[in-house]
């Protein structure tokens, strides 16, 4: 038997079988954690483009186990650690942007800013997503802007 004199291992596929099984038991930790919680990510659109910022959150659906939990979004993107994240369920998902007007506004104690309005859209209540074990738990949400006010 050939032995590896740094390590001490018998063979030189020891090291790699240690590799290998290094890289599975990453792999299976990779998206959950220790207390079952699972990593979610995504993409938000809004009329196609990606939705410059703000937050999303995803709210247990009756019967689903688990708490709340969001983030923020920068560039149509959202991203919830496994540390923060959610337990396997469905989830009711809010999110929420806000927009400027091109207008000025004062503010007391602040002077003129710049106004923004909460971005409207038509999927408002709609928005599901279930997070499951050994899944991606990637979501695409595709807002269209609302035309009549509704939120």
């Amino acid at each position: 038997m050939l032995q590896d004199t740094k390590s001490g291992d018998r063979s030189p596929h020891s090291k790699v079988l240690r590799n290998i099984t290094f890289a599975l038991l990453l792999f299976a930790l990779v998206g959950c954690s220790r207390d079952g919680r699972l990593a979610a990510s995504g993409t938000v659109t809004l009329d196609g483009k990606p939705l410059e910022s703000g937050a999303i959150t995803f709210k247990p659906a009756p019967g689903s186990e688990g708490h709340s939990a969001g983030g923020s979004l920068e560039n149509g993107q959202f991203q919830l650690a496994a540390e923060h994240g959610l337990k396997p369920g469905k989830y009711f998902v809010t999110i929420q942007s806000f927009k400027l007007t091109g207008r000025m506004v004062v503010v007391l104690l602040i002077g003129k800013v710049p106004e923004r309005v909460l971005v409207k859209y038509k999927e408002a209540n709609k928005l599901e997503a279930t997070l499951a074990a050994g899944a991606t738990n990637h979501f695409d949400f595709r807002l269209t802007s609302a035309a009549d006010g509704v939120r």
